[in-house]
């Protein structure tokens, strides 16, 4: 499903939680789903400083191939300042 931006804008509102918002911000900017961000956060490893590396067993149920995800330039800066501090991804 493929949110516009006045929806999205609508779903973030309308979240009681600010870690709900945060959560929705993450993972629109790198561009994955919920699932795997959580997994990004448990394995920093896998960003290698340009992009993100999942490893070939899955994820999620119908991801069984390895699968890369390319940053941004803010999203790779923000990931290269949370690993320098604690070598572990936070948002």
């Amino acid at each position: 499903m493929i949110l516009s931006p006045s929806e999205y804008e609508l779903l973030r509102e309308n979240s009681k939680k600010e870690e709900n918002q945060i959560n929705l911000d993450v993972v629109l900017m790198m561009g994955c789903r919920y699932v795997e961000a959580v997994q990004i956060q448990k394995h920093p490893s896998w960003f290698d400083g340009e992009r993100i590396l999942f490893p070939g067993y899955p994820i999620i149920e119908r991801s069984r191939l390895p699968r890369t995800i390319r940053l941004s330039y803010a999203c790779k800066e923000r990931f290269r300042d949370s690993c320098k501090d604690e070598c572990a991804l936070r948002w």
